[in-house]
């Protein structure tokens, strides 16, 4: 692998001058960023998706995930639902 990269090097030196040489490693470097940037931005957009049960959610829900099962009074099972900020309360199905 580092023999034919180094083949790779050799011809891209021989057959262009420093600037094309250096003009066409930022292209393949910005490229490359740009992939990196790409998959980051859609692992983050699916991470988001599961979204867990903080700091001021009920008891009944509090570290769980939105929409998981949970227990209302007298054994009545609900599902956990956020409230706006951090929190998730447990609300009857319906």
């Amino acid at each position: 692998m580092l023999e034919k990269f180094g083949e790779f090097a050799e011809r891209a030196a021989t057959n262009a001058s420093r600037r094309q040489f250096f003009g066409r490693l930022g292209r393949g470097a910005l490229t490359a960023a740009a992939a990196v940037g790409g998959m980051l931005a859609l692992s983050n957009s699916a991470q988001a998706a599961a979204r867990y049960c903080g700091r001021g959610s009920t008891l009944a829900c509090f570290g769980k995930q939105v929409g998981d099962p949970c227990n209302l009074d007298n054994y009545v099972v609900g599902f956990c639902r956020a409230n706006g900020g951090l929190g998730c309360s447990c609300v009857a199905k319906k």
